[in-house]
């Protein structure tokens, strides 16, 4: 953050557990993650099906898992 102060940028956090105070962030991320997240699984079934494989539900959902974990969203 040191950064932001030399740029003359004040932060401030909103508190713990009010993501509506930054909805515009908030869906911003949300967005974001989304489009992250669809593009990742249309790739994954896209090249599932140029080699002749299959992409179940639960491939798609533990290759969705496993992208969350790498983003920090879940643990």
């Amino acid at each position: 953050m040191a950064w932001a102060e030399q740029a003359g940028i004040t932060i401030r956090h909103i508190e713990p557990g009010q993501p509506n105070r930054n909805v515009y962030v908030e869906r911003f991320n949300h967005t974001c993650r989304e489009e992250f997240l669809s593009l990742y699984m249309l790739t994954r079934c896209a090249k599932a099906r140029m080699t002749g494989g299959s992409v179940t539900t639960s491939d798609a959902l533990m290759a969705r898992l496993e992208t969350l974990r790498r983003m920090n969203i879940v643990n």
